[in-house]
């Protein structure tokens, strides 16, 4: 996702970008507001401390490795809204699935490799393998965690918290593909088959965050061996080639949705956002088909050989025309 456009009107706007979480953070304030800048980013590399499973000093990294220490406020408030998210997804939704991404594929590390049909049969995702006692957090045999499918959208909300207490009511912030907008904002959505952007989100006020999960950046040989495993096969996913959320719920929040519709069926994705009208959405199938919700959010132009699907078809027509180029 790109950022078009900010914030309107004549004020004057800093624009700051740094390395965090692996991938570029940005944030926009008017010139007034530049003084926080360095506080945002300072939040958000103390929640890529104790979140990471790459860093030294990384919480997750050492809990992967030790499988028993005292984690901090953020990782504690993190594996909460793991298990919530686990529930609310029956399970497409795991941080326990860093048991097959860490573990096995070796994602983002110079160790990446296919593991064998076995290996991925073999690994152990149960959720209850992850216990919480006060501060006290405790990995069961065989366990890994990564919090890569909501980390980003977490670092953009404490960050966010920092403006909000300080007053300043247009920014927008961003990791990655989580971005978040305090005032209007324009936001570009990538366009996941090439280059440039397919559509935008055009947001005229109030807080809103957009996230997105793609199967085209991340993968280990080829696409067909993406980082979004569907936990129920324990295999890369298919159904969607982007998931774009976007709404005024917390960005972990939208971050951890969008991971697990990624990896869903078409038919459970379109019920479980059936079941969520406050959340605009805009899903892309492998063949280029395209389902969007939501007035904030607009297409430009086709993508490769599909086409925008009407939302009042039934849900049924639905997910048959966007599983066509799926499993």
């Amino acid at each position: 996702m790109s950022i078009f456009a900010h914030l309107p009107g004549n004020a004057e706007t800093l624009l700051r970008e740094q390395v965090v979480m692996g991938t570029f953070a940005a944030v926009w304030l008017e010139e007034e507001a530049a003084s926080s800048a360095d506080l945002l980013f300072e939040r958000m590399r103390r929640v890529e401390r104790s979140l990471s499973s790459y860093r030294e000093d990384g919480g997750v990294r050492r809990l992967n490795r030790d499988r028993r220490i005292a984690a901090d406020a953020d990782l504690l408030q993190t594996l909460t809204l793991c298990g919530r998210l686990h529930r609310e997804t029956e399970g497409y939704f795991t941080c326990s699935v860093g048991s097959i991404t860490k573990g096995l594929y070796r994602f983002g590390t110079d160790r990446e490799r296919l593991p064998s049909e076995e290996l991925l049969d073999r690994a152990e995702l149960s959720w209850e393998g992850v216990s919480i006692e006060k501060d006290r957090v405790r990995l069961s045999r065989g366990i890994q965690l990564d919090l890569g499918g909501l980390g980003k959208g977490f670092g953009v909300d404490r960050a966010v918290e920092i403006l909000k207490r300080r007053g300043i009511g247009r920014a927008v912030v961003a990791i990655g593909g989580d971005i978040r907008c305090l005032g209007p904002c324009r936001i570009g959505i990538q366009n996941p088959f090439g280059e440039g952007v397919i559509g935008e989100a055009l947001l005229p006020d109030g807080e809103y965050g957009l996230t997105t999960s793609g199967t085209y950046r991340r993968f280990v040989r080829s696409r067909e061996h993406h980082h979004l495993i569907d936990p129920t096969r324990r295999r890369s996913a298919k159904s969607f080639r982007s998931v774009t959320l976007g709404g005024a719920l917390p960005s972990a929040l939208l971050d951890g949705y969008a991971t697990a519709i990624a990896v869903m069926p078409p038919r459970k994705a379109l019920r479980f956002l059936q079941r969520r009208p406050a959340i605009d959405f805009l899903l892309i199938a492998p063949d280029g088909s395209a389902l969007r919700r939501g007035r904030s959010l607009r297409l430009f132009g086709s993508m490769e050989d599909g086409f925008v699907l009407h939302p009042a078809l039934e849900t049924e027509v639905l997910s048959r025309r966007l599983r066509r180029g799926g499993p």
